[in-house]
């Protein structure tokens, strides 16, 4: 435990560090389908502006608690090349009686009675459908490619969503999350994300489900469902990961499983380009192309190499340092005026164009 506030405490100050260099925009929606206002906070990636890309687009259910960890490390992974640059949309809770409006309806054990028998985590997504996601899509340059983020109660839309094959999300995460109660048909829920999960497979839906390992140590009732998961999904190319937080507290274990879920939506191993091949090779760019076309290709979006990374040599701008040292002056020059096409106003592009172009 001491070292998980440690953690915790570590990881605090470097969000508030982060989070001062991000740019947040904060605004208010309001909503027809909720009956009232949802105040919403939207980062953009430090070089959304410099820009034509289109980003994918990450929405954070309880953000009051999420919003800030999911910024910092999407925006670090990002940075190392081991994920996309998204943009990241937090939604507030205005109390905790409404976090349990959205929860999934279910029973403790077959026959018994429906608990949350009036919550309607359906509702939720249609206010996310048809009111919130337009309005993201309307105002900022956005991918197509979603994900849902929940936490304990709020996983109730993702797993709701995930059920229904909502085409909405590609990506599903819910962290304290609830395996071991029964749908309202009295079915499993470890059944009934297996039979989805093998319904879904070879779609593009990602489903990531974790309990820190205090909970699993405590209640009786979680070990047997998560070890019934984990054994189900325990294939390479199984498109469901569960995970349980070693010395993982209910909340605070979402830091852990935010880095981990985004490690398994994003394999570094897919999302990491061999620059040290494509450089020493004699066709970086070409070879940069075709990397993200197959990556794009996977997806279903455009993806873009990083521009110029945390003290990263591997990227756009460190490769052509590393092509003009070793006298491939031209070669530096196609492969910053092609990334320049989708990063136009990039000084860490212009700027050694420029001083290409001058000698």
């Amino acid at each position: 435990m001491k070292n998980i506030i440690s953690l915790f405490f570590c990881f605090t100050l470097l969000s508030i560090n982060s989070i001062a260099y991000a740019e947040i925009k904060e605004t208010t929606i309001n909503s027809d389908i909720l009956d009232g206002s949802r105040q919403i906070k939207i980062y953009l990636p430090d070089d959304y502006a410099d820009t034509t890309k289109k980003y994918p687009v990450f929405y954070v259910m309880d953000a009051d608690f999420l919003f800030d960890p999911t910024v910092v490390i999407s925006k670090t992974r990002a940075a190392r090349d081991l994920m996309p640059e998204s943009i990241i949309v937090g939604i507030s809770t205005p109390n905790y009686a409404e976090r349990l409006t959205i929860t999934m309806p279910h029973r403790r054990e077959p026959n018994e009675q429906i608990n949350f028998e009036d919550s309607s985590p359906q509702h939720f997504l249609d206010f996310m459908e048809q009111e919130l996601i337009p309005f993201i899509d309307d105002h900022y340059r956005t991918a197509n490619y979603r994900g849902l983020i929940g936490m304990s109660p709020t996983v109730g839309p993702v797993l709701h969503g995930y059920f229904t094959s909502s085409k909405t999300f590609q990506a599903w995460l819910g962290f304290a999350a609830n395996v071991q109660m029964y749908t309202i048909e009295n079915k499993p829920i470890t059944t009934k994300i297996i039979e989805t999960a093998e319904r879904l497979q070879g779609s593009r839906n990602w489903l990531y489900l974790s309990r820190g390992g205090i909970d699993i140590m405590r209640n009786d009732d979680l070990p047997a469902p998560y070890s019934k998961l984990q054994n189900a999904f325990d294939t390479p190319d199984a498109q469901v990961k569960i995970d349980i937080i070693e010395n993982g507290e209910h909340y605070a274990s979402a830091i852990s499983s935010l880095d981990r879920a985004f490690s398994f939506i994003f394999p570094p191993s897919e999302w990491m380009p061999d620059y040290l091949s494509y450089r020493a090779g004699e066709t970086p760019l070409n070879d940069l192309k075709e990397f993200y076309a197959a990556l794009s290709e996977k997806y279903g979006f455009q993806t873009y190499p990083t521009n110029d990374g945390y003290w990263m040599g591997f990227s756009i701008a460190g490769t052509a340092r590393y092509l003009v040292r070793n006298d491939r002056s031209e070669e530096a020059k196609k492969l910053l005026e092609w990334a320049l096409e989708f990063s136009p106003k990039s000084a860490e592009l212009l700027e050694p164009l420029q001083r290409l172009n001058e000698e």
